[in-house]
Order: C-alpha cells, then structure tokens, then sequence
C-alpha cells in the first residue's frame, strides 16, 4: 500500500475497484450490491467464466474484461482517473485493487504486483486474499511442489516476501491478517483433519487432487490464508 502520507479521495461517489481475477463476477456483484456508487471493473482469462458474467449473472453495472489481471486497464479518463467510457481500452487509475484466491496463480506476481502498484491513485490500496508458504518452509518442500503442480499455484510465496518486493515498488504493507486462524478455516472447513490423497471412488483430476493437497498443506501449517 502507499504510505499514509498519499490520502486518498473522499468522494465516495468517485471510488474505483479493480478485481484482479474476478472469477464468476462474486465479489463484483458483492460490491456492487453494498457499495452501488462505486466504479467496479474485473478481469478474468476464462472465456466461460466471461460468458457466464456477460448471460447468465444477474443484471449489474460492473464491467468484466475477458483479459489478463495484469493488464488493469480501463475505459476513458476524466482527469482524476475515474473511468468514463467501459469500451476503450486506455489506463485508468482505481483506488483499490483486490485479488482473491486468484494472485497465487499468476505466472509471475511480482510483475502483477508492480501492474497492480501502477494502476493505483495515491493512497490507493491492493489486497491480497490467498494461500501463502509459511515462514520456515521451503518452496523445494515436495508437498508444496506438488499443491503447485495440481493447483496451478504459479506463485507460492511468503508475505515476507511479496511485503519486501511492495517495498520496493515505494508501497507498504498496512496489514497482514491470518483469516485462516482468524475465522478457524480448518477447523470449520476441514474439521482439522488432513486428508489422504486417494480416492476410492477413483477421482483423479487436477481440480480433486489440488483441493486435497491444499487442505493438507494447511492442516499442516505448511501454507497460510
């Protein structure tokens, strides 16, 4: 995040959000719901993800972008970075980028990052919802290297890290929750078991086995949320 010293605006009325892999349009169309003066804008690489938003969803005013996260573009620009125009593809500026369970598969996160960074209004924010390698475990871990084969988890790094290339970029980190203890994922979720990673009904898909190795990499302690 920037520093403090960078306020952001606040006209509210004139707040920008970018989703960075927004999936089915979910926390668009959350946004939209509770923040209806809000500008909201996603992207997403999957064609049947973007024709489900464009047909199926309900009627809504955010705009999806069948495009990379890390191209964060916008339409035409009124001189304070506000988009004016969803049908062109010029730069414009948000006030927020989030990206939800969806930076751990970038090819390269600290080029998404610096894209995110340079999408944003002083005093704007970026969040980072996602699974994290916990400090002490080592990327070489081969459970880890296989959750980042079957997850398709490009990007498996610490906070550590990503709050260090944040630094870089003239960013810093204002927050670094653990929502996995926070809101007892494990045990709520998983019920604080490890599962075994065979199936007897004979399912073996990259979507199964992923799921499985993530939820034991977390019983474990070996990856965060």
């Amino acid at each position: 995040l920037p520093p403090p010293s960078q306020s952001s605006s606040n006209n509210a009325d004139k707040i920008r959000v970018f989703d960075a892999g927004c999936g089915l349009g979910a926390g668009l169309m959350w946004f939209e719901q509770h923040e209806p003066k809000w500008d909201l804008v996603g992207h997403t690489i999957s064609e049947e993800q973007y024709k489900w938003i464009v047909e199926d969803l309900p009627k809504h005013n955010f705009v999806a972008r069948l495009r990379s996260y890390d191209e964060p573009l916008g339409g035409s620009d009124d001189g304070d970075g506000r988009n004016t125009n969803g049908d062109n593809d010029s730069p414009s500026l948000f006030n927020a980028v989030y990206s939800i369970e969806a930076a751990v598969h970038s090819p390269d996160l600290q080029r998404s990052l610096t894209a995110w960074s340079d999408a944003l209004l002083p005093g704007g924010v970026i969040v980072i919802v996602d699974d994290f390698l916990s400090l002490g475990v080592s990327r070489d871990d081969p459970d880890i290297d296989l959750f980042a084969r079957s997850w398709i988890a490009n990007a498996v790094h610490t906070t550590v890290e990503i709050s260090n290339w944040a630094e870089k970029m003239g960013m810093m980190l204002v927050r670094d929750r653990d929502l996995g203890s926070e809101f007892q994922i494990i045990k709520r979720n998983y019920r604080n078991k490890a599962p075994v990673l065979r199936d007897e009904q004979g399912r073996a898909h990259q979507g199964w086995l992923g799921s499985k190795v993530r939820q034991k990499l977390m019983v474990e302690g070996k990856i965060s949320y």
